[in-house]
């Protein structure tokens, strides 16, 4: 790898091992052996593990949200109370606080936290058991519109048997990564929707008013297009905003040749939005999103940078290693590289350059 390549590691150190080690003994007595406990936890073991027994838990969970959301807005007739589908709803959060408790027992603080799922499902977790237990209190009131907001918030318990499916997954790490691989393209647009709408409140800037004659009769009063103009800095961008998605709004070059007395100067503004906004920027922006979605699908199939460096790393005793890589390189070399010989070529040319050498074979 190169210098830029290793400046985009990440490398985090946790112990291994959870409460399990640190329990009296008599507890220990009521607890399965700690190894079947711990494959058992981090499914590496035969049989049944943690994560497998929880999908069909929520599995179960979804069918009955789906039968309690018929019951609540179809009218269905499921023969279960409102009482009966809180106390069922705090049976289930009670065994994810099991589950909890059980990732604890093998888990140490450091590597549950290191993951973004488990963060996710700690939150939910302990936000519905705390809405079950102030139910269970006779003298603590939650409106019935309270419990549905948090049955909503419990689907999103459900969103990890979407995330235990290979093409979901694959769709939201192409998400995460096109959104980091592009933030740069991003933020280019934004700069230059700024400069736009910077040079359209220098032009239209308080023109657009009530009771202004030159609107009347325009498709742009009719359309009520009159709450997007360019009176302020952000209300332009918005209004250029809409442009862009629809590529050109003639009721906005109808209205600012309408407004100026300079005709010539809306028309050169509007064709000048027009063709870098929408022609150039709008297009070299959506053709690079493509490629890096394009080049995500291309590397599906290889490892990963930070994946292929972790089997080279040795676990110490009674401690991990998390790596996790924060750059975009691998997309860019798939786009823009037809071959690793290229890259050494492009990387050679750098060395020699710089007088810096660099190992390809590494």
């Amino acid at each position: 790898y190169d210098l830029a390549d290793i400046l985009q590691f990440e490398f985090e150190e946790f112990p291994v091992g959870g409460v399990y080690n640190s329990l009296p003994e008599y507890f220990k007595c009521c607890l399965p052996d700690y190894a079947k406990l711990d494959a058992f936890v981090r499914g590496t073991g035969d049989g049944w593990t943690l994560d497998g027994l929880m999908d069909s838990i929520l599995a179960i969970n979804s069918v009955l949200v789906v039968v309690e959301s018929l019951q609540d807005l179809g009218n269905m007739n499921s023969g279960f109370s409102d009482s009966d589908w809180s106390l069922i709803e705090f049976g289930f959060s009670m065994v994810y606080v099991v589950d909890f408790f059980c990732r604890m027992l093998v888990l140490s603080w450091p590597e549950y936290w290191s993951d973004a799922g488990n963060k996710f499902d700690f939150v939910v977790t302990w936000t519905l058991f705390v809405v079950g237990v102030l139910w269970a209190v006779p003298f603590v009131y939650i409106p019935d519109t309270w419990l549905r907001y948090f049955t909503i918030l419990r689907l999103l318990r459900l969103l990890r048997l979407l995330a235990a499916t290979e093409r979901f997954s694959f769709i939201c790490k192409c998400i995460w990564r096109t959104v980091n691989a592009g933030k740069e393209a991003a933020a280019f647009l934004v700069a230059t929707v700024y400069f736009q709408a910077a040079l359209g409140v220098l032009i239209f800037g308080g023109l657009v008013y009530d009771g202004n004659e030159d609107l009347e009769d325009t498709d742009y009063r009719d359309a009520n297009f009159d709450v997007l103009n360019f009176n302020d800095q952000y209300s332009g961008m918005v209004a250029l905003f809409a442009n862009l998605i629809t590529a050109f709004v003639p009721e906005y070059y109808e209205a600012g040749v309408a407004i100026v007395e300079w005709k010539p100067v809306a028309i050169i503004f509007w064709v000048f939005v027009y063709i870098s906004g929408s022609l150039v920027f709008m297009n070299v922006f959506v053709s690079f999103i493509i490629d890096i979605f394009c080049a995500l699908i291309e590397l599906k199939a290889e490892k990963g940078i930070a994946e292929q460096e972790s089997e080279s790393l040795k676990q110490k005793e009674g401690k991990k290693q998390l790596i996790s890589y924060h750059g975009s390189d691998d997309i860019f070399r798939k786009m823009f590289m037809d071959d690793e010989d290229d890259y050494a070529r492009v990387m050679g040319k750098y060395s020699k350059a710089s007088g810096v050498k660099i190992d390809l074979s590494k």
